[in-house]
């Protein structure tokens, strides 16, 4: 078992969160405030990072601003970024209804 939570292991609540929104869009603080509130990360997630935040803080943040790499949302096409957080697509919609829950 992993010490810590991965952006893998919460791109799908993410993504869920994001599809209940109105327009399928979701702001970085909205999923901030929510994974914080659901995860309240304790141990190695919850070390403060250089800029003062938590680390999970800055993982969920890192869904949307991280640049992008071969497996994440963005790239794969699953949300597109907003101004201020990320839409997700009907291809991410379409991905949601794959997973099982």
């Amino acid at each position: 078992m992993r010490g810590r939570i991965q952006q893998g292991d919460i791109v799908v609540l993410a993504l869920e969160w994001a599809s209940t929104r109105p327009g399928g869009r979701i702001s970085t603080a909205e999923l901030k405030r929510l994974m914080m509130a659901k995860f309240k990360p304790t141990g190695a997630d919850s070390v403060l990072t250089p800029n003062g935040v938590p680390r999970f803080d800055q993982v969920v943040g890192n869904l949307i601003s991280n640049r992008p790499t071969a497996r994440s949302m963005i790239t794969m096409g699953y949300a597109t970024r907003t101004a201020d957080g990320f839409e997700i697509t009907p291809a991410g919609r379409a991905f949601l209804d794959t997973v099982p829950r």
